[in-house]
């Protein structure tokens, strides 16, 4: 048996769109109200109207030898961006998308996040050390450095997260660790041992525990409770970006070595818990993921054909294969769902 979708509605699990970013992507951002998507690449900022999931519109904005990282303000009227092979630090303002200024950096950046209250910026550098930036506009330091938070050794990872409450701040260094600071004193708080060539790190919505993905396969599971690394959960390939859903319910993570999206149960009590529930099929390379708002779109940067590929994972029955997926009025199809 199977099961026809009524007009409208979409089958989870699948790509329903994709749209040509026609440059290299390198890390995607979702602005706060879902409407559009924000993408680095080595020509500068694609930013993708998904308003309407199903038929994405994209455009870009030209910066020098392009954006190596990026970020968005709670608020959605700012991107900030890196560009490690210049050395600079962009804002960017959305309504209309213009660079608004750049900033020449005495470091090479490997990372930029914003926090959740939108007063400051963090920069992970080549300099085993965190400068932290002052962004809001008007303030008498405005992009001044107000602060660093310094890290026991020298190697970064461009990689950061905050704990939702905005506590904790973590990155990871080059040799398997995890550094978590406290942000009240701008202190090394603790570090956590998770496997090496680590790719991502996320915190997810309880702030009770992040997830780290390496090019080896594996989720490490890091509590910030103990703040240590609890459990790693193979998954084969390579991971490389990372998300979660609003709810804390699945790990988005994808594969760029098998070509999917891994997604990993963190439901307490479910069957399949802490381990991959489901895979979704993506072009060849992916190399980071974001969520929309709602947790019912995953937004996934194609590196071989320099797309964004909008994959359902919120809506619609899981339908896990179908062949055919086109043809003409009377084609006989397989398909296999739950």
């Amino acid at each position: 048996s199977y099961t026809v979708l009524p007009p409208g509605e979409e089958a989870h699990g699948l790509e329903t769109a994709a749209v040509d970013l026609f440059a290299l992507p390198r890390q995607v951002e979702v602005a706060p109200d879902g409407d559009v998507v924000y993408v680095a690449t080595d020509q500068g900022l694609s930013y993708v109207d998904v308003t309407d999931p199903t038929t994405p519109v994209a455009a870009a904005l030209a910066l020098g030898n392009g954006l190596s990282g990026l970020d968005v303000t709670p608020d959605g009227t700012r991107v900030y961006g890196i560009s490690d092979t210049d050395g600079l630090l962009y804002r960017i303002g959305t309504g209309p998308v213009a660079a608004l200024e750049s900033l020449p950096l005495a470091f090479r950046p490997e990372g930029i996040l914003v926090d959740p209250s939108g007063q400051r910026a963090y920069l992970a550098t080549d300099e085993g050390r965190i400068p932290v930036r002052d962004i809001v506009e008007g303030s008498a330091t405005f992009l001044s450095e107000v602060g660093a938070l310094v890290t026991p050794g020298t190697s970064l990872l461009g990689p950061m997260a905050l704990d939702p409450a905005g506590n904790f701040l973590l990155a990871l260094d080059g040799s398997g660790q995890v550094l978590i600071f406290d942000l009240e004193t701008f202190e090394l708080h603790a570090q956590a041992a998770v496997l090496s060539s680590a790719r991502d790190v996320v915190v997810g919505p309880r702030g009770e525990r992040a997830y780290v993905t390496d090019d080896a396969g594996h989720v490490s599971i890091v509590s910030l409770l103990s703040f240590a690394n609890v459990l790693d959960i193979p998954t084969g390939g390579a991971l490389l970006g990372a998300a979660v859903d609003p709810m804390g319910s699945f790990l988005y993570a994808v594969n760029h070595q098998l070509d999917n999206l891994d997604i990993v149960d963190l439901r307490s009590g479910s069957p399949t818990y802490r381990t991959i529930t489901a895979r979704v099929d993506q072009q060849v390379n992916p190399v980071d993921v974001a969520l929309s708002p709602e947790g019912l779109y995953a937004y996934v940067l194609i590196e071989s054909t320099q797309r964004l590929a909008i994959n359902t994972v919120g809506v619609g029955p899981v339908l896990s294969s179908l062949s055919r997926r086109s043809g003409p009025e009377g084609t006989k199809v397989c398909l296999l769902y739950t």
